[in-house]
């Protein structure tokens, strides 16, 4: 029926959570996750004017303290940006879009924020830990008042599981998907 069995499945009898066994990976859960989706809701919703604008200040940037530059384009182009892109705006989008931002989204970019700084050390103390949790919880707290469209993606919850993956796999760097 379908190409579907009902035979015995050992995988499900595993004694481990297969779930828990899978690091949260930065590149898609926060660049490709949140990040994309944060511009994917806040763009459309910029006037012309302010599209321009954005596009000369990122132009005025100085991205000499950072490892990438954007592009002028970002109003357009966001939806075809690859990690690097996400990450480089990550970075300077607090800057860049503060004046055309209501006071909620700028609550969640400051939230992300806090939760990408996380993701990047290389170190971790054991008594920053519960900090790190309540950083998390406050990003999805923020998105949950403020742009709860993004709670429809998955990626938005499993940032709640960020410092739990980097207690049991080490920092996101071991692990991580980006080049």
């Amino acid at each position: 029926f379908f190409g579907l069995r009902e035979d015995y499945n050992p995988l499900l009898y595993i004694p481990a959570d297969l779930y828990l066994s899978i690091p949260v990976e930065v590149l898609h859960t926060l660049l490709l996750g949140s990040c994309k989706h944060f511009l994917k809701d806040v763009m459309p919703k910029m006037s012309p004017q302010q599209k321009r604008e954005i596009q000369a200040r990122v132009r005025a940037f100085n991205t000499s303290g950072f490892n990438t530059k954007l592009q002028g384009s970002v109003c357009y182009y966001y939806q075809s940006f690859v990690g690097r892109d996400f990450k480089g705006w990550t970075q300077m989008a607090l800057f860049i879009l503060s004046p055309y931002l209501s006071d909620g989204q700028k609550e969640v970019l400051l939230a992300f924020s806090k939760v990408f700084k996380i993701a990047y050390c290389d170190f971790f103390k054991p008594v920053l830990l519960d900090e790190w949790k309540r950083v998390c919880q406050a990003f999805v707290s923020a998105v949950k008042q403020h742009m709860p469209s993004l709670l429809e993606k998955q990626k938005t919850h499993l940032i709640l599981h960020l410092v739990d993956s980097m207690v049991k796999f080490g920092p996101c760097s071991v692990f991580s998907a980006e080049r």
